[in-house]
């Protein structure tokens, strides 16, 4: 799809209307997971739109554009660089810290997943220690219904604490530990890494 189409995609992101928001939502998150339109999404400042429609009132919107910018953040080093810029990783720790919905918190922690594991992106995980990232991803070890989800919030706390003792310090505080070593000892079909 040419920069053109990718306009008109953000121009409905931008609607009142719902319907809109999330038809648009849903392409650019099908759209995002090649480079070539990935890196124009991001360029064409898709991102902060995005970012923006993790605080929809509806779920359906908010699901979307959490998948989204989990492909943006897959994809392409443009998007990623834009997402940590345009305060994503806050934004993102924020709606795991308020979202309930599985598939709002899969798509943000999978999100954070790529940009703590970005290799051009040496302030993620400050950024994402500094925005309450720990507590949110202990949290949602604990509370989330999605295992999926779960598995993704370890691999970030995983991430995040290796190689700083101040960071493994916080996520003990944070009480994920105990949460760790169960997730460690669940048996194969309840919780597997193959689900990915």
């Amino acid at each position: 799809m040419a920069a053109p189409g990718i306009a008109a995609l953000l121009q409905q992101l931008r609607s009142r209307q719902r319907t809109q928001q999330l038809s648009a939502a849903i392409a650019l998150c099908n759209l995002a997971d090649n480079k070539a339109t990935n890196d124009a999404i991001a360029a064409a400042g898709g991102v902060c739109t995005l970012l923006g429609l993790l605080n929809s009132r509806s779920e359906a919107v908010q699901e979307a554009a959490a998948g989204a910018l989990c492909n943006l953040a897959h994809t392409g080093e443009l998007s990623r660089r834009a997402i940590v810029d345009a305060g994503g990783i806050e934004a993102l720790v924020g709606a795991l810290s308020v979202s309930r919905n599985p598939q709002v918190q899969l798509g943000a922690v999978r999100a954070l997943r790529h940009l703590v594991l970005a290799s051009g992106l040496p302030d993620a995980k400050s950024r994402l220690v500094a925005a309450g990232g720990i507590a949110a991803m202990a949290q949602l070890m604990r509370g989330s219904q999605c295992n999926k989800a779960v598995y993704e919030a370890a691999w970030v706390l995983n991430t995040t604490v290796s190689g700083s003792k101040a960071n493994r310090t916080a996520a003990a505080a944070a009480g994920s530990v105990p949460t760790l070593v169960a997730l460690a000892s669940a048996p194969h079909e309840i919780c597997s890494w193959q689900e990915f």
